[in-house]
């Protein structure tokens, strides 16, 4: 009997006595790369509830684990969980932390997630492979240019991005831009398509997107027709929009500055919901702007809400809608009396206070990434690019009226209705197959491209109406007063510039219709079938492969004559490059690509219509081939990156205007037999010490016309291709000490002088030339102040107020 009382005695006791025993406790913190915190990480004890979610300080606090040995795993939305193994004694205080670095992020071939890095740099690229590759391991030289980079120059559109990579410059205040030495832009005779996300959007030449909603913008160096396309041999330009982030973030922007500049911005993202598998960002954007030219105001808005969905941790859907809208001038510059730079009044505007430009965009990117094995992926795209126009201008008609003096020039007056829309559907598999001692990461995709134009509606006005009244004396000896009407061109005076408002002028302009809807409405499709397979050679040498098969064919257009059929153009792009290994950090690489932009049929059938009066010779296609070698590196613990290229690109058959307008009124298109663009690139991006980031370019480029139309132009180099061009920017921000917050930012831009494009008559021997844009440098710098969540910023552009051109095509247009 006591024995039995003793057995339930210590049955009782024995829990009591386990339970007496001490807790353990975990805590730590968990950061990135850069050792930056990171919010929204869960931490917990694998098969257990115990567990906690990192706080905005990247801390995590475990409190009263029994003793025992458990599995701690460490995951979040966008990254690759990580596990450790650890034993708790009783009364134990583990401090445990984690560190996620980017290239270890769990992402998808196609970005859904956000990026949490707060650097100039990007330790991953979609654009070079279209699979999140290492910037070191892809054979071929890419720029990245951050959010933060942008947000510490206060870029708030495309251009100003240009002058932070290597190689790029600008040829117009607008999406205009020399990619080395290839003017990269849109248009019918131009190959400059920007991507979003890797998709080929509706840009037009115009369009000047606000950057609220651009988490970075990507330049692939050389020709990307192997992935991409019928694309400019210089470049791609690949505009990657922010992504919903897992943890709650909101930022508000508010600034002022010169010509009555206004801007606002908003930024909110975060989850929807407890379960964490919904998330959202929404962007907002507003400016409004005066310029240093007259009757150039500006306002532009932007909206984009971003929706990501993320059921399985295998399964992503992204979505995103954006609205942008543009209402101002359209600038297209002055006019230089006399070929005088110097005379030039940079204010005068050729417009007219009742000239309007209005741009509307909208556009829909759509996303799906489902992983099946760890092995196998399948990325669905989808962009709808919409893009309507309605302008009013008065611009020259590229002629002086006194070509002996030139300070009057021919005018002529425009209204314009265009709209077009782009669809792009991609879908691609990515296998990870390893055969024998060699790994390969096979693409295997298809593109289905669609661009409808109405063609657009244009009238225009070259001569006005005018009246004059006279008296003249009848047979029969009455006086009366008859009123004369009698056509003069349509002018502007440099010496006297007159503006008048609607009403007092336009309603005596002679019109013609240039052409009306439906006159050029144009349709093509073109279809891609892609492959590409990076292969892992030996632990130091990477191969990348690939093949493109484009099929071509537009589908409407007016300017067919009856009996011609619909144009087809194939043609296979090869793409070729070697990474290899010098040290852990060093690589040293090289590639052989090729390009191709297809003619629309109008080019072959009616050349006539782009050709001077009488001319009728078939344009060709245009092709492109490249080769480049060079190194790149990553130091300081991959907080700094370097990348040196050396590259020689030779395009055939580019397609440029002329600068005349034939009886059509259609401006006159010629080509280049051959082109060459060679040179030097080199960039220094990252943190080159604590608290100072730094972004450094330097390309050297020399080009040149081997053979033109015009045999004047065989020898010149590329119009507004500078054959230097450097970029500097460099922040310094005080993490310590009184001081504490305060940082400072100096940047610099350099272009050397640039050919114009059309050929001037000198004003004394009347002899032909080809002038120059002289060579400028500019000087910007910055003051910050940064205590908790408030950030001030004052930003001085042009800091010495240096007078600059940055291109044009001659010295009136």
């Amino acid at each position: 009997m006591r024995a039995s009382y003793l057995l339930v005695l210590i049955g009782f006791l024995l829990p009591l006595t386990t339970a007496a025993q001490p807790a353990g406790h975990l805590a730590g913190v968990v950061t990135d790369g850069d050792g930056a915190p990171l919010a929204g990480i869960n931490v917990v004890l694998h098969q257990t509830s115990m567990g906690a979610a990192t706080g905005a300080d990247g801390l995590y606090t475990i409190p009263r684990v029994p003793p025992g040995r458990y599995t701690l795993v460490a995951s979040g939305v966008g990254y690759r969980a990580q596990r450790r193994s650890i034993a708790v004694q009783p009364g134990d205080t583990l401090t445990l932390d984690f560190t996620f670095d980017e290239v270890s992020i769990l992402l998808e071939e196609v970005e859904v997630v956000g990026r949490r890095a707060t650097t100039y740099t990007s330790a991953y690229t979609f654009a070079a492979t279209k699979t999140a590759a290492a910037p070191l391991d892809v054979p071929q030289a890419v720029s990245t240019v951050t959010k933060e980079l942008l947000d510490d120059r206060q870029a708030f559109g495309l251009p100003e991005v240009a002058r932070n990579v290597s190689g790029v410059t600008l040829n117009a205040p607008y999406n205009d831009l020399s990619v080395r030495g290839f003017r990269s832009h849109t248009g019918a005779s131009a190959s400059g398509y920007r991507l979003i996300n890797g998709l080929r959007a509706g840009l037009d030449y115009f369009s000047n997107p606000l950057l609220v909603n651009v988490e970075r913008v990507e330049v692939l160096k050389g020709p990307g027709a192997a992935l991409y396309g019928g694309i400019n041999p210089g470049g791609a330009v690949n505009l990657v929009t922010k992504k919903p982030l897992p943890e709650a973030r909101q930022a508000v922007l508010f600034g002022a500055g010169s010509f009555n500049t206004l801007r606002t911005a908003l930024d909110v993202t975060g989850p929807l919901g407890r379960a964490g598998a919904l998330l959202y960002r929404l962007n907002v954007g507003f400016e409004r702007s005066d310029t240093f030219r007259d009757f150039n105001d500006r306002t532009a808005f932007a909206v984009a809400p971003t929706v990501t969905f993320a059921p399985t941790e295998h399964t992503t859907l992204n979505a995103e809608l954006v609205y942008s809208r543009f209402d101002g001038f359209l600038d297209r510059g002055l006019a230089v009396p006399g070929q005088d730079l110097g005379a030039a009044d940079v204010a005068l505007s050729l417009s007219q206070p009742s000239d309007w430009y209005r741009v509307a965009d909208l556009y829909l990117h759509a996303s799906l990434s489902h992983r099946f094995t760890d092995a196998l992926a399948l990325n669905l795209a989808y962009l709808r690019y919409d893009w309507n126009e309605d302008l009013g201008e008065h611009r020259t008609l590229n002629r002086w009226l006194d070509d002996g003096t030139q300070l009057v020039s021919a005018m002529r007056y425009w209204e314009r209705l265009d709209q077009t829309q782009t669809d792009h559907l991609t879908a691609f598999l990515t296998l990870r197959q390893r055969t024998g001692s060699v790994n390969h990461e096979l693409v295997v995709g298809a593109d289905l491209i669609r661009f409808y134009t109405d063609g657009g509606t244009v009238w225009e006005a070259r001569t006005k109406k005018v009246f004059t009244e006279r008296e003249v004396t009848t047979a029969e000896g009455e006086t009366i007063t008859v009123t004369e009407v009698k056509e003069e061109p349509l002018t502007f005076d440099l010496r006297n510039p007159v503006y008048r408002h609607r009403g007092n002028d336009i309603a005596n302009y002679v019109f013609r219709q240039n052409r009306d809807v439906g006159d050029r409405e144009d349709a093509y499709r073109t279809l891609g079938l892609y492959l590409q397979d990076q292969v892992q050679l030996t632990a130091w040498m990477k191969a990348l492969v690939g093949l493109r098969y484009e099929l071509y064919r537009d589908q409407t257009d007016w300017t067919l004559p009856p009996e011609a059929e619909a144009l087809d153009q194939q043609i296979f792009v090869p793409r070729f490059g070697l990474v290899a290994n010098l040290t852990e950090r060093i690589r040293l690489y090289g590639n052989y690509t090729r390009g191709f932009t297809p003619l629309a049929p109008v080019f072959v059938y009616r050349p006539e219509l782009y050709r001077p009066d009488g001319q009728a010779t078939p344009f060709e296609h245009e092709t492109s081939r490249q080769v480049e070698a060079g190194a790149k590196g990553a130091f300081l613990d991959r907080r700094l990156v370097a990348t040196l290229a050396l590259f020689h690109i030779v395009k055939e058959n580019t397609l440029a205007p002329t600068g005349e307008t034939n009886s059509l009124g259609n401006e006159v298109l010629a080509q280049f037999g051959e082109v060459v663009s060679k040179g030097i690139e080199a960039e220094v991006v990252g943190r080159a010490a604590p608290g100072l980031s730094l972004s450094l370019n330097y390309a050297y480029n020399p080009t040149e016309i081997v053979e033109a139309e015009d045999e004047a132009e065989e020898g010149l180099p590329l119009f507004g291709a500078a054959e230097h061009a450097a970029g500097l920017w460099a922040k310094y921000q005080v993490d310590r000490g009184a001081l504490r917050g305060f940082g400072v930012g100096l940047g610099m831009d350099h272009v050397a002088s640039r050919r114009q494009r059309f050929a001037s008559r000198d004003l004394a021997s009347r002899q032909p030339f080809f002038a120059r844009w002289p060579a400028y440098t500019v000087v910007d710098a910055a003051l910050y102040y940064h205590v908790d969540q408030v950030r001030l910023a004052l930003n001085a552009n042009n800091l010495f107020d240096r007078r600059h051109w940055i291109g044009g095509f001659d010295f009136l247009h």
